[in-house]
């Protein structure tokens, strides 16, 4: 049976929408616009699978209820932030069978797990697929890729794009790599995450990063207090001079105080505070 999913060629219908709280008071929950619904009572495997593709409008809670649609196995491991592929197209289900089934779309960009944007032009069509099995009497998925699947219109409204700041060749100025996050409580993280992996490839022989090559977070989160977002380094900056460290500092918070509830930046390492 094929299907094309309605829902995903414009601001969905199914889910309900809301509004987001105000992001200049600061961000203390996910800041979304829309709510889409989990699986309902004995629904079918082609229920399942259009609820699944529209629940990648609800990144709120790491995508809690896309994980609703799937087994428990696969709802621990499933990694949604992996790929997003946007589309100018609906996206149309095939189910094959009871257990398998498809998902065709026609993707006019990507955007991958360090927020890099990418045009594919032309566009290409990317086939998903998918499995399910029954789990306590309801359909439930238990293969999928890692990737997420937004039309043009909905990546507009829930992603937006921010810049990672890396010095010049001379470390004179700050050099701004655009990527693209959805809103998020983790946003800051996943910035931080993306600026310690370093610049786009286009821009590594024009850039420097007062990183160590390997630093990671010691912990994986950007903790923001009253304005101040923590920046717990692990021990990769230990040989690091104090130069080094306020070039790194000023890295963070060019990058960081783009949000909206960031003032400032500190930076731990191996959990002690930086003065």
């Amino acid at each position: 049976t094929a299907l094309t999913v309605s829902a995903c060629a414009k601001l969905p219908t199914v889910s309900e929408v809301k509004v987001g709280s105000d992001i200049q008071a600061g961000l203390s929950t996910d800041y979304l616009y829309y709510s889409p619904s989990g699986p309902s009572e004995a629904a079918t495997q082609q229920e399942i699978i259009s609820g699944f593709i529209n629940a990648a409008t609800g990144p709120q809670n790491d995508y809690q209820v896309a994980r609703e649609f799937l087994s428990r196995d696969l709802a621990a491991k499933w990694n949604p932030s992996a790929e997003l592929l946007v589309g100018d197209t609906r996206p149309v289900i095939e189910v094959l069978g009871s257990s398998a089934a498809t998902v065709t779309f026609k993707a006019v960009a990507r955007v991958d797990q360090l927020g890099r944007y990418q045009e594919l032009v032309p566009a290409i069509s990317r086939v998903l697929k998918y499995s399910l099995i029954e789990e306590n009497g309801q359909w439930r998925i238990n293969q999928a890729p890692d990737a997420t699947v937004l039309v043009r219109p909905v990546f507009d409204v829930l992603f937006k794009s921010y810049s990672l700041y890396f010095y010049d060749n001379q470390d004179r100025y700050l050099v701004p790599d655009t990527r693209w996050f959805a809103t998020r409580i983790s946003t800051s993280t996943r910035l931080v995450s993306a600026l310690l992996a370093g610049p786009d490839y286009w821009l590594t022989d024009a850039v420097n990063s007062a990183f160590p090559t390997g630093t990671q977070l010691a912990i994986d989160s950007v903790t923001v207090d009253a304005g101040t977002a923590v920046v717990d380094l692990d021990a990769s900056v230990n040989s690091t001079t104090v130069s080094q460290r306020q070039r790194m500092l000023v890295q963070l918070t060019a990058t960081l105080t783009q949000l909206p509830n960031v003032f400032s930046v500190q930076i731990k390492i191996d959990g002690v505070l930086q003065n």
